[in-house]
């Protein structure tokens, strides 16, 4: 983490300043415990120096091996970071759509009035058509809801 992105945020210095100290005190009293159990173990039989010896090699790489904790949350925080990004720039995308689809709708409308009043003048036709049928002679018009397999074979 570069030093201006550090202190940008007044906790984050805060929090990353107490855990590299609290770090560094662990760090200075497990060499203190080092220097004093060396001579301690040193009065001992081989076996348990050479046990805690191994065993204090093993915790030492261990903890060297873990992550440190801010590492972790600076991670996470950067990957909340990108997720909110991208929401941002969906949202921006989705309100983008959602104003194109209002001038379309809106672009719509008169075409949706025109087929309205089409339909009410073909309406009026037929009705005006129907006045000036010839009596006795069938219409070639169906009659709604029937179909062309219902009907006899000679019409």
């Amino acid at each position: 983490m570069e030093d201006g992105q550090r202190w940008d945020n007044p906790m984050t210095g805060v929090v990353g300043a107490a855990s590299e100290d609290v770090l560094k005190r662990i760090r200075d009293l497990a060499d203190m415990f080092r220097s004093a159990g060396g001579g301690a173990l040193g009065a001992l039989g081989t076996p348990v120096p050479n046990a805690v010896g191994a065993f204090l090699s093993s915790l030492q790489r261990l903890v060297e091996q873990a992550p440190a904790p801010v590492e972790q949350l600076e991670m996470l925080l950067a990957e909340i970071a990108a997720k909110r990004a991208l929401i941002g720039a969906l949202h921006a995308q989705l309100t983008a759509f959602d104003r194109e689809l209002a001038i379309l709708e809106k672009s719509l409308q008169p075409l949706r009035e025109w087929g309205n009043q089409w339909s009410q003048v073909q309406a009026s036709l037929v009705d005006s058509m129907r006045i000036f049928r010839v009596p006795g002679k069938p219409s070639n018009r169906k009659p709604a809801g029937q179909d062309e397999s219902r009907q006899p074979a000679g019409d």
